[in-house]
């Protein structure tokens, strides 16, 4: 039995250009608690979280956003990228998220939301 309880999501990622004593210290620091505290705090309608379980929970404002900062701090869950950044913009950047918004919004049948995303990928 598969006990493993994913969470498919997208993310950010931090890179730098050029190997210098600045640059990694301001990369430390996006990867910091201090930078997800200022973050949160800085974002006061919500629509924002970390993962980084150094995020005070009580500066996180929407009950959906608390409700990701749980599930993406709790060691029960593995987190997935969903990989629409790999596929072509008609897929990755359209079709795949309309199409997963009316699976779960409008209940759309699992068949036709498959079907409707494999139809926007681009002809060989």
């Amino acid at each position: 039995m598969d006990d493993t309880k994913p969470i498919l999501g997208g993310g950010e990622f931090v890179t730098g250009f050029s190997d210098r004593p600045e640059v990694e210290a301001f990369r430390a620091y996006l990867a910091s608690p201090e930078w997800a505290n200022a973050k949160a705090e800085a974002t006061p309608q919500g629509g924002w979280f970390s993962a980084n379980n150094g995020l005070d929970p009580e500066l996180i404002v929407q009950p959906v956003d608390k409700l990701a900062f749980e599930l993406m701090t709790d060691d029960a869950y593995t987190f997935r990228f969903d990989g629409s950044d790999l596929m072509p913009g008609a897929v990755g950047a359209d079709a795949f998220w309309k199409q997963m918004v009316a699976w779960i919004a409008e209940d759309q049948s699992d068949e036709e939301t498959l079907d409707n995303i494999e139809a926007a990928w681009p002809a060989s």
